[in-house]
């Protein structure tokens, strides 16, 4: 294997893995929540569960960035691929809550490292061009696994309950061997003198809300998916990881093709489409019609979901310095996660009052609008672009 390959193999596995964290255990809510019920909530319990690690993912990033410029990104990357590994494979063995939520904010924290890392390798690694290939084929791969999560993650959970698809976090040890044989252990430029901390980031803010407004509405099939498919009468956790796969697979069509979008459509006109598709499939999936419109929406959803991690990823590494890639990706990862974490927050009201599909309903008419606002910005650019 040529070392070019080597580094692809790097780029891409650890967004891959990163992928795991939520989706490897989206099958086994359900019986998480009736084990966590107690008289209360255990929906809302389960869905914490799932979307603790993003906590750290928000915090982890950062720190994981000024880390890189310290000590250097093999020996971050090496730590945090180590952490996941046995962060993430606790949930076999530990009992109770409190000792889970531990296990998982400990694989959020590794999870912001590994993104971290990959995305400022990337930008050191790739120019332009490139860099759009390799981001979407990221997204791409990342959207893969998130399939097989699904399928193993739900076939482990009737197989042996809902401790099982924690052992999928064991593949960590394959990113360790990767980044222990390719990354550099110093490079020129890694370390970076005080630019006046994240300041000099400031004017990317609206693409850091944009992808944390996005991932609102990303998120909705993985977390709140598997009750509403329970809503629509299946109890069997293999099938709901089997309706849920639509939205990695529709990622995996969508972010293969990044590049090529990015050829002939501007950056906005593609931030526009996103928030398109992920509002109008929400919609769809909330529509009368069984779960056949579960899963068209939870595809139209994926689509969406493919775009935007490239998108917003080649925007912030193109316009920020490259002594400040992990610095400026750190906070689109902690924006990312942070939806991801605000997910549960947001449509717990609306799927106390309305139920789930009141939740995809909300969610999804506030994303299509944003859609709407955005795909007038890109028209009214485009003439001035012409002039």
């Amino acid at each position: 294997m040529t070392h070019n390959m080597l580094r692809a193999a790097v780029a891409l596995s650890g967004p891959a893995l990163v992928s795991l964290i939520p989706m490897a255990v989206a099958p086994a809510l359900p019986a998480m929540a009736a084990n966590f019920s107690h008289g209360q909530d255990g929906a809302l319990f389960a869905q914490m569960i799932m979307t603790m690690p993003a906590i750290m993912l928000i915090i982890g990033a950062p720190l994981a960035s000024l880390l890189c410029e310290r000590i250097g990104i093999r020996t971050t990357f090496l730590a945090a691929a180590a952490l996941f590994t046995l962060a993430g494979s606790a949930g076999m063995l530990v009992d109770g809550f409190a000792e889970l939520a531990a296990s998982r904010l400990l694989l959020g924290l590794a999870g912001g490292a590994i993104q971290t890392c990959t995305l400022a390798l990337v930008g050191r690694w790739y120019d332009e061009e490139a860099r759009h290939a390799i981001l979407g084929w990221m997204v791409s791969l990342a959207s893969a696994v998130a399939i097989g999560g699904l399928i193993a993650g739900g076939g482990l959970v009737d197989l042996v309950g809902w401790r099982g698809p924690f052992a999928l976090y064991m593949l960590g040890t394959i990113l360790v061997v990767l980044v222990a044989i390719v990354v550099e252990r110093h490079a020129p430029g890694e370390e970076i003198a005080d630019h006046g901390g994240f300041a000099p980031l400031l004017p990317l803010w609206p693409f850091y809300l944009a992808i944390l407004g996005l991932t609102l509405a990303m998120f909705m099939p993985g977390i709140q998916g598997p009750f509403l498919i329970v809503e629509h009468g299946s109890t069997s956790a293999t099938v709901s990881a089997l309706i849920l796969a639509a939205s990695p697979i529709g990622a995996v069509l969508s972010s293969a093709s990044f590049a090529m979008l990015r050829r002939r459509m501007s950056e906005y006109a593609v931030l526009a489409v996103t928030a398109l598709l992920l509002g109008g499939g929400c919609l769809i999936a909330a529509a009368p019609g069984g779960t056949p419109m579960v899963i068209l929406g939870f595809a139209i959803v994926g689509l969406g979901a493919g775009l935007v991690e490239p998108n917003i990823g080649s925007i912030i590494l193109g316009r920020s310095p490259h002594a400040l890639h992990a610095r400026a990706s750190s906070l689109m990862i902690s924006a990312m996660f942070l939806g991801q974490f605000l997910n549960p927050l947001a449509a717990n009201p609306l799927r106390s009052g309305f139920g789930t599909w009141g939740a995809f309903i909300g969610i999804g008419s506030a994303t299509l609008v944003a859609g709407l606002l955005i795909l007038s910005l890109a028209n009214r650019q485009r003439p001035a672009a012409a002039r």
